[in-house]
């Protein structure tokens, strides 16, 4: 990796090889930056995030029709004209941004499995909720 990597920095420039490091914050979209992977100055003082997908998409996109269990968890929804039945689900687990940012959130995350095996990161907003995939595991 390491030949790889210097390799990459060397003709592209070290700005443009990078990897995530994560950060300390609440919003899943902001729980992450990119720094240059040869940029050892800048050591990440953020905790690991515990169950987060690999792929996190850039905008949440709308889920429709979600049907809830008894429970209130979530067991089927359609996305993109695609019906997707969930087999297994976890959580949920409540996300809120600090009370002094200029804009909150607040949402409910669950981790889903689809009866094809597909193991999603859907989530549910406080104020309409309104029902959205945000990552992909």
């Amino acid at each position: 990796w390491t030949v790889l990597i210097e390799r990459l920095s060397s003709r592209l420039g070290k700005a443009q090889v990078v990897r995530a490091e994560l950060q300390t914050a609440a919003e899943p979209e902001r729980a992450y930056r990119y720094v240059a992977w040869l940029d050892r100055s800048r050591r990440s003082s953020a905790q690991p995030a515990a169950h987060r997908p690999l792929h996190l998409l850039a905008k949440l996109m709308p889920l429709h029709d979600v049907k809830l269990a008894s429970d209130n968890t979530p067991r089927s929804f359609r996305c993109r004209q695609t019906r997707h039945q969930i087999d297994r689900c976890w959580g949920p687990e409540r996300i809120v941004t600090s009370w002094w940012r200029q804009r909150t959130v607040a949402r409910d995350y669950y981790q889903v499995e689809t009866t094809t095996g597909a193991r999603l990161w859907i989530c549910q907003r406080h104020t309409d909720h309104a029902w959205f995939l945000h990552g992909i595991f």
